[in-house]
């Protein structure tokens, strides 16, 4: 909880270094909260459901209302909290690639690629007729996407595995170096 409160803290900040125990933590985290999250949100509208379903004739029960209405609030909070959380995303990617040696414009390549990946199916499917719409023009398409996909999974799991570079870099000092000067100063 302390590398997810971390990365809130530092939300707009883009300079400095990110270590992986930061950027997967706060993953995970984040992961699990949106989980617990989406399964209550998903038991109050089971619960809306059962509820109008029980009902006889053209009556809503209060209970189904209600559900209904703490549903909707829930899903409100939770596209809030996405939006803060894609915020504190960017900024910590930033730091990661940081730690890495990298540039923190990489990142607009992670975002786009994806998004620019999608252009051939657009192509071809303007390109296609709408009484000869055939599957296997979507071959190529679908290679070349997969394989951007396969690739920025690949960049995923460096950020999340590979050892931030050593000593100081010109982005920052090396958190390692740091939070380990901070434990020798507070024992001693």
């Amino acid at each position: 909880m302390r590398w997810f409160l971390s990365a809130f803290k530092n939300i707009f900040n883009y300079s400095g270094r990110a270590r992986r125990a930061e950027y997967g933590w706060f993953f995970l985290t984040n992961f699990l909260i949106q989980m617990g999250v989406l399964l209550v949100i998903m038991l109050f509208f089971a619960g809306a459901f059962l509820g109008g379903v029980a009902q006889q004739g053209d009556e809503v029960s209060a209970l189904a209302v209600g559900s209904s209405l703490v549903a909707l609030i829930l899903n409100l909070l939770l596209s809030l909290y996405g939006f803060i959380v894609t915020l504190v995303t960017l900024s910590l990617t930033v730091r990661r690639l940081h730690d890495l040696g990298w540039s923190g414009w990489w990142l607009l390549v992670i975002i786009l690629a994806p998004i620019l990946a999608m252009i051939p199916f657009v192509v071809v499917g303007l390109n296609q007729s709408q009484m000869s719409l055939d599957a296997s023009a979507f071959v190529i398409p679908t290679l070349i996407f997969g394989a951007v996909m396969i690739a920025l999974l690949v960049v995923q799991c460096l950020l999340f595995f590979k050892d931030g570079q050593r000593f100081d870099n010109q982005y920052g000092v090396d958190p390692k170096a740091v939070s380990t000067e901070n434990s020798m100063t507070v024992t001693a």
